[in-house]
């Protein structure tokens, strides 16, 4: 069975438990290239927020229907459920551990949605006056941002801890 960008999902689901691995592999990375040339670290913010929440609209470039899917976007939301779980890893590994005195003191605050929490860094950080304009924030950018945060607050807590030796000794 040839399969392309044209071909619909209904015709291709008595067969997709045959799939192997590598060949899943495959039309992951040809709907991927076919969708977004330029990978899902290129796509808005405001695309992956709605796609998490499942509205795949962005990826897409026009409204999605199920109902309607081609064998490429069952693939692209599928090849964009592992993106999620590459971007939470990077975002993780860029996420300072509070100290107890820190984890403390944020008992008290109200918890923020994911969503919310994305939009006001990309606001704070990029200068975005609305959550519109921060929506539509690259994610390498919003990474890369991330990043030299994470780097600037490391460097101020290693700093701390050894300006804080530095005073036990005397």
């Amino acid at each position: 069975m040839k399969i392309t960008h044209k071909s619909k999902l209904v015709h291709f689901l008595p067969f997709i438990d045959l799939i192997e691995n590598d060949s899943e592999k495959a039309l992951k990375e040809q709907a991927t290239k076919y969708f977004l040339p330029n990978g899902f670290w290129y796509i808005s913010l405001g695309s992956f927020l709605n796609a998490i929440n499942g509205n795949f609209d962005g990826l897409f470039g026009k409204e999605f229907k199920m109902q309607k899917a081609t064998v490429f976007e069952y693939y692209l939301i599928a090849a964009f459920s592992d993106f999620v779980d590459e971007f939470t890893t990077a975002l993780n590994n860029l996420s300072l551990k509070p100290t107890i005195e820190e984890a403390q003191a944020q008992t008290i605050l109200p918890k923020v949605e994911l969503t919310e929490g994305f939009l006001v860094y990309a606001m704070k950080t990029f200068g975005y006056k609305s959550s519109r304009e921060a929506e539509e924030c690259i994610l390498m950018d919003f990474l890369m941002r991330k990043k030299d945060d994470f780097i600037n607050q490391q460097f101020q807590r290693n700093l701390a801890k050894i300006q804080e030796r530095k005073f036990a000794k005397k």
